[in-house]
């Protein structure tokens, strides 16, 4: 019975330190980010490229961040002047201001420019079975 009640407080200690971890870094996260962007100069994503650079490359990081950002922007201008009127959607630069709107879309768009960076079997894996059923 001892046991039982050991191993409960101890799985209840580790899931309660991963927590106080995870906050922990991001708060790090955080601060870190606002610091590169304030005081250092280095641009507020710059934590999260050094994160990132491992798993594929700062090159190859950094163009597909570039692409995604300028597909997020181009998203933001055909979704705000051409689909929002027609659907009768309100103006979300009126309603968010210019600013927030604008990073949305960069960060939507960065994260879809990244995503075949990341996770390169989502699309090789899509276009072996395009060229199977062409063939």
């Amino acid at each position: 019975m001892d046991t039982t009640r050991n191993r409960t407080r101890l799985f209840s200690f580790l899931i309660a330190g991963a927590v106080a971890g995870m906050l922990g870094g991001a708060m790090m996260a955080m601060f870190t980010m606002l610091a590169t962007a304030t005081y250092l100069h280095m641009g507020f994503f710059t934590p999260l490229y050094v994160i990132a650079s491992p798993l594929s490359g700062p090159q190859s990081m950094m163009t597909a961040m570039h692409g995604g950002m300028v597909y997020g922007v181009l998203v933001m201008l055909v979704m705000s002047f051409i689909v929002a009127p027609i659907v009768g959607a309100p103006n979300f630069f009126q309603l968010l201001g210019w600013p927030t709107w604008t990073i949305g879309h960069l960060l939507f768009g960065m994260v879809v420019g990244l995503w075949p960076v990341l996770r390169l079997q989502d699309f090789t894996g899509l276009l072996g079975r395009q060229a199977r059923q062409a063939a």
